[in-house]
């Protein structure tokens, strides 16, 4: 008995000690024809997504401006009715004079009335100056409420075709994601040498200088786009909180927004690092790499191939984010860079 015993556990030991099954040959087939088949799906929905994005921001955009106005044109409204009140109680006051008793004065006082005739008619004529200027004002009132209202339908509008949108990139993504997980094997060694890569470096500098020696071409250029749907709030040059000239650009668009790849290329950074908080580097042809930091969601993986407009990763709650692009060590302003070959 004892050495049946031994004989169990000798070969349980044997069982922890093999390495796992490898992965079925067929399943990580299927797995890729999944991942690179929805590629072209998942671009052509992150563009509409990011257009419905860009719809709704202008939306909201004019809606707001329009509210502006509207607040304004109030104040003037109520300025001009105040402006009115002592004019319109003079006036008041005049009509209860009988009528002709301005015409049964003595003769003494003849001047008089004739100068209080002329400022009875000078009071009339800025009354009817006053109440066509406030009438101008309430119609423009009433045309901007109705714009306002117009534009607050358009944004809500706008927003149900971006969430039906995004719920459609949603399934995609999701469906790409349990590809990805299948294939983890392929990307083990490219995650591998990103942590060495970030354990080793103390700046961005560094960190792309041990992923510049990472094997594999990131195939063709293709043309710039910007990561995101918005606007640029801080451009390459502006000082940035230390004082010195931004080598990128601060973008900002809607909260959780998508975020794609600039152009064609091979991930070779993803993950936090420093005060970049989450961290996308993406090599492009002829030595370009694009960061993307700030991110609020990575969903790309080191070692993976995206392609231009490819989803990988969101915006953070603040919806802004810092893109940076490189040819070598030498910073590029991406907005003169947008639309070109890289």
């Amino acid at each position: 008995m004892k050495s049946r015993g031994l004989a169990w556990a000798c070969a349980a030991l044997l069982c922890l000690a093999a390495p796992a099954p490898a992965q079925d040959a067929g399943e990580v087939a299927a797995a890729r024809a999944v991942f690179e088949g929805t590629r072209g799906q998942a671009v052509a929905l992150a563009a509409r997504v990011q257009a419905a994005e860009a719809a709704v921001l202008d939306a909201e955009r004019r809606s707001a401006d329009l509210e502006a106005q509207r607040g304004g044109l109030r104040a003037q409204v109520r300025a001009a009715r105040a402006e009115m009140a002592p004019l319109l109680a003079a006036l008041a006051r005049l009509g209860r004079v009988p009528e002709g008793a301005l015409l049964a004065v003595p003769p003494e006082r003849a001047l008089e009335a004739a100068r209080a005739g002329q400022a009875l008619a000078a009071l009339t004529r800025e009354a009817r100056a006053q109440v066509t200027h406030l009438r101008a004002q309430m119609e423009a009132l009433a045309a901007l409420e109705a714009a306002a209202q117009d534009a607050r339908a358009e944004a809500e509008a706008d927003a149900l075709a971006l969430r039906e949108q995004a719920e459609a990139l949603k399934a995609v993504e999701a469906q790409r994601r349990a590809a990805l997980e299948s294939l983890e094997a392929e990307y083990a060694a490219a995650e591998a040498e990103a942590a060495r890569a970030a354990r080793a470096a103390q700046d961005f500098e560094t960190l792309l200088g041990h992923l510049s020696h990472a094997p594999a071409s990131a195939g063709g250029g293709g043309r710039l786009a910007l990561p995101v749907a918005g606007t640029i709030v801080a451009p390459f040059g502006a000082a940035d909180a230390l004082d010195a000239p931004a080598q990128g650009l601060t973008l900002s668009g809607r909260a959780g927004g998508v975020v794609t790849a600039p152009a064609q290329g091979v991930v070779r950074f993803a993950g936090p690092f420093g005060a970049y908080g989450n961290l996308l580097i993406v090599e492009h042809a002829r030595g370009h790499h694009s960061l993307l930091a700030g991110l609020g969601e990575i969903t790309a993986v080191p070692g993976q191939a995206v392609a231009g407009g490819e989803p990988v990763g969101t915006l953070p709650p603040t919806g802004q984010m810092y893109f940076e692009l490189r040819k070598g060590a030498r910073p590029l302003d991406p907005a003169e860079k947008v639309g070109k070959p890289l």
